[in-house]
């Protein structure tokens, strides 16, 4: 079950007192966290970059960062955080799977079918890419992904 909200305006309370306290905690996360649940986007992005600049690599914030941006509508913002993520960490799942969603989203279908591919191989046998792979390969003329070039 959810969270009522006044439990988690309670909570967010808790975490900015724990910040105060230690502004190098990792509780930021936990507080972007519930400040997205809320749809307080601006707040979250805010909490997560300033987190970040005090951990720059820890990669479940900036992939939350992305997911933030995702569900505020800045695509392109999620685009840049996600893909930041991929390039320190090509086999990050979340981070890739996220990215090909902003990508359709964007209208960029040549560019998730990419994504997904770089995916299974990493992972090869993942039902669920295989599918939202096949899906986009439709439209695009029924072409594996290993004909479809990413756009440039």
């Amino acid at each position: 079950m959810a969270k009522a909200s006044s439990q988690r305006g309670t909570s967010i309370e808790a975490l900015k007192e724990k910040m105060g306290r230690d502004p190098f905690s990792r509780a930021f996360l936990q507080l972007t966290e519930e400040y997205r649940k809320e749809g307080r986007y601006a707040e979250a992005v805010r909490v997560c970059q300033e987190g970040l600049a005090r951990h720059p690599t820890y990669h479940t914030a900036r992939i939350l960062l992305g997911r933030t941006y995702l569900e505020a509508g800045d695509l392109e913002e999620a685009r840049r955080s996600l893909s930041e993520v991929l390039e320190l960490a090509p086999e990050n799942h979340l981070a890739a799977k996220l990215l090909a969603e902003v990508q359709r989203k964007m209208g960029d279908a040549r560019g998730a079918v990419e994504t997904y591919r770089v995916m299974l191989s990493h992972y090869p046998g993942d039902r669920e890419v295989e599918a939202l792979l096949h899906a986009l390969q439709e439209p695009l003329g029924g072409k594996r992904a290993q004909d479809v070039r990413p756009a440039c």
